[in-house]
């Protein structure tokens, strides 16, 4: 952008050759005019195109999941939490089994087993199989997602040392449709865990192995059983998520 030196005329507005004059801020200026776009809109680019907003619509739908796990990250890379989501999914949008929704610095923990029963989801996990440095107090939450109907549920978080997670699904989420359930770690400064998919509701649970190699559902010993079960029905309508555990949104994602 360039002043103008306005003439016994006064600046002008338009076009100029190569170049646009308008008035901003009270002064006369002009810009270079912006050079032709040559798309031809063939079928590739086309094609392209409709993909890259089907993404983006994926992001909307899981809203709570993306805005909840992905928020700080995303800032920290100059992002937002939609543009790091479809970012990180290139070539996993086809399985939703491969999709992250959550990404970060911290210890996740070890899923090991999930149960769904009479509308109640239970789900164990190992508190830190990697031993690296952890929170007892971090917080692990599961985010339900309904492919068919594009519906999304965000639970509140309990403690990295309870060891399980029990809920009611609600009734508008499990009807019909395939949903998938993902795990993640949250602190309350919103840092989180690379998230993971432990399965769909009703299906065979894809939980992943612990450091020893051994799937965790031999491992939930007596330790396991004796913390107690923190049951995540306070539910709190917020639209952010990504700031902690404050104000845990906890409901239906937005459809696309």
């Amino acid at each position: 952008m360039a002043h103008q030196i306005e003439g016994f005329m006064g600046g002008f507005q338009g076009k100029l050759g190569p170049v646009v004059g308008y008035r901003w801020n009270g002064k006369w200026v002009m810009r270079s005019r912006p050079r032709r776009v040559n798309n031809p809109q063939t079928e590739a680019q086309q094609a392209h195109r409709e993909e890259f907003r089907e993404q983006v619509r994926l992001a909307a739908a899981m809203r709570q999941g993306v805005v909840a796990g992905m928020t700080l990250a995303a800032r920290q890379v100059g992002m937002t939490a939609y543009n790091l989501f479809v970012s990180l999914n290139q070539g996993s949008f086809d399985d939703f089994g491969q999709l992250r929704i959550a990404t970060g610095p911290l210890a996740p923990v070890g899923f090991t087993s999930m149960s769904f029963e009479d509308n109640r989801l239970e789900v164990s996990f190992e508190k830190n199989p990697r031993h690296m440095r952890a929170d007892r107090y971090d917080g692990v939450r599961l985010y339900l997602y309904n492919t068919d109907t594009r519906k999304g549920f965000l639970t509140a978080p309990v403690y990295r040392m309870d060891g399980r997670i029990g809920l009611v699904v609600p009734q508008w989420l499990s009807d019909g449709g395939t949903v998938y359930v993902y795990g993640f770690v949250q602190d309350g400064e919103g840092r989180c865990s690379e998230s993971a998919c432990l399965g769909v509701l009703g299906g065979s649970a894809a939980l992943a192995e612990d450091h020893d190699g051994h799937s965790g559902e031999d491992k939930h010993d007596a330790e396991e059983e004796a913390t107690g079960e923190r049951l995540a029905e306070d539910q709190h309508a917020d639209n952010d998520g990504g700031g902690g555990f404050e104000g845990t949104e906890y409901g239906s994602g937005g459809g696309a």
